[in-house]
């Protein structure tokens, strides 16, 4: 592919999240690679076909540690899972107020017994 089909092929697949069409905040969008990956995207005129795999492409495939994009599979993406609440600040700032509070009464109780 031709650096030109490559740029067509990741503007033509982009998520737009701004107004509609290329703009000056968000551009194209946001780039889903999964998208430009598996989608089908015409090539530009002008530009030449692909050409079958030569020898020095198919050595490359037996080469060790090859992974051959065509046998790889991508899992949909997930949504992360939301944080578990913590009520440990919350139950931590309840004894810490009733400690607060229970001392204020007994100083008041200490001080009124004194000035009798």
């Amino acid at each position: 592919m031709s650096a030109k089909d490559v740029i067509n092929r990741l503007t033509a697949t982009a998520d737009d999240i701004g107004p509609p069409g290329r703009d000056a905040e968000c551009g194209f969008g946001r780039l889903n690679v999964l998208k430009a990956l598996t989608a089908d995207v015409p090539l530009l005129e002008g530009t030449a076909q692909s050409t079958p795999p030569s020898s020095a492409s198919t050595t490359a495939s037996t080469a060790p540690g090859y992974i051959d994009p065509a046998a790889t599979t991508v899992p949909p993406p997930q949504a992360e899972p939301e944080p578990a609440s913590s009520s440990t600040p919350l139950v931590l700032g309840l004894v810490a107020g009733l400690v607060v509070a229970g001392g204020l009464v007994a100083a008041l109780v200490i001080r009124r017994r004194r000035s009798f």
